[in-house]
């Protein structure tokens, strides 16, 4: 049946028989106006016609117009269901935690359709959401425009929730029974698979007529991030089907700088990858966002923190070189655990203070003079860290923690006790511990450790072993924190200082050195938070912490939501990802419990096809118009000689529009890439020429008119002076015809650079496949040799000077051809290269670079730009830098550059 929203609106139909009948009956009386007879005369016209009569055929197709006009804002829709008057309001309970925004479109789709069946009805709509902590009252709203703006100013929280308020809610409220109700669920935003199973016992006991809607069908995220030393270990779940089996993971610096891409794939009905990446630690310390592309969801997104920041750290040494014997060097082992980003200093006690080292290690057998003792405790007691071993010495000390009290020591000999004291290891760490989630080896030895029979409520066991024993210590003494091992840095003691658990530990333990035992410097703001889809915000509300230490070891909750947290001297993320409890993920729901994918629309909206309609109508009554006033007869266009003139003037403007096109290519210079079948080359590519572009317009006299893309086998290339070529796998074996177009492009004076894209970025060229092919194409194009370019070459002075050409990587590699220059006047026609400067040069739409340039970083980026200003400059003007007029000021610039 048919129904209007809009009533008010549709009484505006009783105007239609009224503006009938005054165009009908009452036309509009001419005017009279009093003129001369020779104005008259002025404008007789020989034959004159018009209408006695307004066709009542028109008033009846405009009067038509208007009467669907009205319908429009009468707002009519059909309904599929007979109008329930037992139905009190609409009840929607909805999940909107992380998942939910991962199908966000379809969740408000669903929603927008419940809206409009209760509004056709005339109910109302309340809203609970389960996200909200302590709102125990429903959001009321009595239109659907006022839902969606409800949900569209409550989007989805990045956590999960145990939907504790709805549970009451669900067994208190008896007007459920009296309401059409909704659940909009997601299993993944549940906290815990007792927590799920409570809610859904809840609805399947006392509300069974619940319809229970799951909007999310498929999603991948991020379950567990790991640094294994060099080596990110990343762990990736899936669910619901989908149509490929692939993922693109993206790591970005703190400037949203691509740092590393790459496409993995699923294992055919397997929902979960483990993926291995391994990275200098130079480039881990860059690492600050790692994201899974088109996934639009807070469990996407994995934020870095301040466990890589660099730090001043100190180890006292008399020398900083080792012995003769390194492996038993109490000094090595430290050395080898700090991540080398780190500013170490080896050397004695005092000029370590001098330095104002952040964090200072005392090595098992260091000689420490009463002074030394004395300046590291007044260090200790302002605010520093100090990390000591244990060592055969250390048993005859009574200050253990430099807090000038006494502790009574003892060696523990394991090699004397029962052979069970043999095989301990050191206990389990504590969830929500600074060494949480460290693994243990299972091939630890101890054979000593340090035992103190005085053991004060304030010394705090970070680790034990299997017997309760100390293994690592630590003791507030006054600002500054000591840390003790009661085994040696060395072997000597025990293997713990030879395994990677040793460098986690340490690398943990440096975290400490931001923690002050002034907790109002220790307080930790939100300072951007992570909203529904994984990007970072501005929080609204303020937010602060006092225990940074185990801060990234909570799940996001209403009172630490996912972000950035910072102090004066600390960055910690708290992510969502990492930190899901996918129990649920698994679970399997009461078959009972019916549970559908969406909610079929109970009424259809005409308003969007009267509008259609009403275009239509007003588009015949203009034509109408124009035929009856004669201004334009349909059968005199298709006489010959206006059918003629038509089409002369249709294929003159499609010859312009192809001519155009060809003074466009000849007049302007573009620079030019030819076609990968790998995108992101392709892409890579464009955004690296776009930026050279930009640079040359601003440097140079040369404009650039843009960028375009080539298929070498079916595009023209004589156009363009410069093409770049990616090489990153197999080179297609050309036919004759595309290998004669390129061979009369560099006869024609034309030139190509062959960036070859390899993972190995030695000085060496090793990729000899590669090398191979390009030699068969070199070889097919009538070019027989390619060699090392001198320190001569125009190429080095076409702009800049220059000594070296590094892109995003700096290999030394850079070949010439040297075949055919007398016909090329002296100009190579091939240039050969390794550092893929197409990545140096390209930028994202914020205009930061996408790629690091290693290892010279910024500096390395700018001659990168230089040499592509160079080569343009060579393509253009060829060997003209290398003409004698040029030599003497070219000199000059190479004597101020020395």
């Amino acid at each position: 049946m048919i129904n209007f929203a809009n009533i008010p609106a549709l009484i505006g139909l009783i105007s239609l028989p009224i503006i009938f009948y005054i165009i009908r009956f009452y036309p509009p009386t001419p005017k009279q106006k009093d003129f001369s007879s020779l104005f008259l005369l002025k404008d007789i016209i020989s034959k004159s016609s018009s209408k006695s009569k307004f066709p009542i055929w028109l008033l009846i197709f405009r009067l038509l117009i208007c009467m669907l006009i009205i319908l429009f804002f009468s707002d009519p829709f059909i309904s599929n269901s007979k109008k329930n008057t037992e139905v009190k309001n609409y009840i929607i309970i909805a999940d909107n935690s992380w998942s939910i925004a991962n199908n966000w479109q379809n969740f408000k789709q669903i929603l927008n359709k419940i809206s409009l069946e209760a509004e056709s009805n005339g109910k109302e709509v309340h809203i609970y959401l389960t996200s909200f902590s302590e709102k125990f009252e429903p959001t009321i709203l009595n239109s659907n425009n006022a839902v969606l703006e409800f949900i569209n100013n409550n989007p989805p929280l990045p956590q999960q929730t145990e939907r504790k308020s709805i549970n009451e809610i669900l067994l208190k409220n008896n007007y459920f029974k009296s309401s059409k109700v909704f659940f909009i669920f997601s299993n993944l935003d549940s906290i815990s698979k007792k927590a799920q199973t409570k809610t859904l016992e809840i609805i399947k006991e006392n509300n069974p007529a619940i319809e229970i809607i799951n909007p999310i069908k498929k999603i991948t995220f991020i379950d567990n991030v790991v640094f294994n030393n060099e080596t990110l270990e990343i762990n990736i779940k899936r669910k619901g089907i989908y149509n490929n089996n692939s993922l693109i993971l993206k790591i970005s610096g703190n400037q949203s700088e691509i740092l590393f891409k790459k496409e993995y794939f699923f294992k055919k009905d397997i929902n979960e990858i483990q993926i291995k990446e391994t990275f200098p630690l130079e480039t881990i310390n860059q690492f600050f966002k790692i994201s899974i592309l088109n996934e639009n969801h807070a469990g996407s997104s994995f934020y870095l923190d301040d466990i890589r920041k660099n730090l001043s750290i100190g180890i006292v040494a008399e020398t900083d070189s080792l012995d003769e014997k390194p492996l038993l060097s109490p000094t090595y082992y430290l050395k080898k655990s700090l991540n080398k980003s780190h500013k170490i200093l080896v050397s004695p006690t005092k000029d370590l203070l001098k330095n104002n080292k952040s964090l200072i290690f005392l090595p098992s057998n260091s000689k420490l003079t009463k002074n030394d003792y004395k300046n590291l405790k007044e260090w200790v007691s302002n605010g520093g860290v100090l990390i000591r071993f244990a060592d055969n010495k250390i048993v005859a000390q009574k200050d253990l923690y430099f807090d000038e009290k006494i502790y009574y020591q003892t060696l523990r000999k394991m090699a004397t006790e029962f052979s069970l004291r043999n095989t301990l290891s050191i206990n389990t760490f504590k969830k929500n511990t600074l060494f949480d989630n460290l693994s243990i080896p299972d091939d630890l030895i101890f054979k000593k450790q340090l035992l103190t029979e005085r053991f004060d409520s304030d010394i705090l066991v970070l680790a034990s072993l299997q017997d309760q024993s100390p293994l690592i210590t630590m003791k507030e003494v006054d600002k500054g924190k000591v840390i003790l091992f009661h085994v040696t840095s060395n072997n000597e003691w025990s293997n713990l200082p030879l395994s990677g658990l040793f460098q986690d530990i340490i690398n943990r333990l440096l975290l400490i050195t931001k923690v002050r035992k002034n907790k109002n410097s220790e307080v930790m703001i939100l300072k951007s938070k992570v909203n529904s889809f994984g990007e970072l915000t501005n929080p609204i509300k303020k937010y602060s912490l006092l225990n940074s230490l185990e801060l990234n070891k909570n799940a996001p909750s209403f009172s630490t939501p996912a972000g950035i947290y910072e102090n004066e001297s600390l960055s910690v993320a708290l992510n969502l990802s990492g930190n899901l409890n996918t129990e649920t993920y698994y679970s399997e729901i009461d078959e009972k419990i019916l549970i559908k994918n969406d909610y079929k629309k109970s009424i259809f909206k005409l308003k969007r096809y009267i509008l259609i309609i009403i275009f239509i109508m007003f588009f015949i009554d203009m034509l109408i118009n124009i035929i009856i006033k004669k201004n334009f007869i349909f059968k005199n266009f298709f006489k010959s000689t206006n059918l003629s003139l038509f089409v002369s003037v249709l294929f003159f403007t499609l010859t312009i529009n192809i001519n155009a096109l060809g003074n466009d290519n000849y007049n302007k210079v573009f620079l030019a890439y030819i076609k990968s079948s790998d995108q992101l080359l392709n892409k890579i590519a464009y955004s690296g020429l776009t930026s050279l572009q930009k640079y040359l317009t601003e440097r140079t006299s040369v404009n650039p008119a843009g960028v375009k893309e080539i298929d070498i086998t079916q595009d023209k290339i004589f156009f363009y002076p410069l093409i770049y070529w990616q090489i990153s796998k197999d080179i297609i074996n050309f036919d004759d015809r595309t290998i004669d177009k390129i061979k009369n492009y560099l006869n024609s004076g034309g030139m190509i650079l062959f960036d070859i894209i390899s993972q190995n970025r030695s000085n060496n060229i090793d990729d000899e496949d590669k090398l191979e092919d390009l030699k068969t194409l070199f070889s097919e194009l009538g070019i027989s040799g390619l060699f090392q370019i001198n320190s001569n070459h125009t190429l080095s002075k076409s702009y800049y000077l220059l000594d070296k050409y590094p892109g995003r990587y700096d290999n030394k590699i850079l070949l010439i051809d040297t075949d055919n220059l007398e016909y090329n006047d002296g100009v190579s026609s091939i240039i050969v290269g390794y550092n893929h400067w197409a990545g140096a040069w390209a930028k994202d739409k914020n205009n930061y670079p996408l790629y690091q340039a290693v290892p010279g970083g910024e500096r390395q980026r700018e001659l990168s730009i230089r040499f592509g200003i160079n080569l343009v400059m060579y393509a253009l003007t060829g060997n003209y830098k290398s003409d004698q007029i040029h030599n003497k000021s070219i000199l000059q610039r190479l004597e101020r550059k020395k």
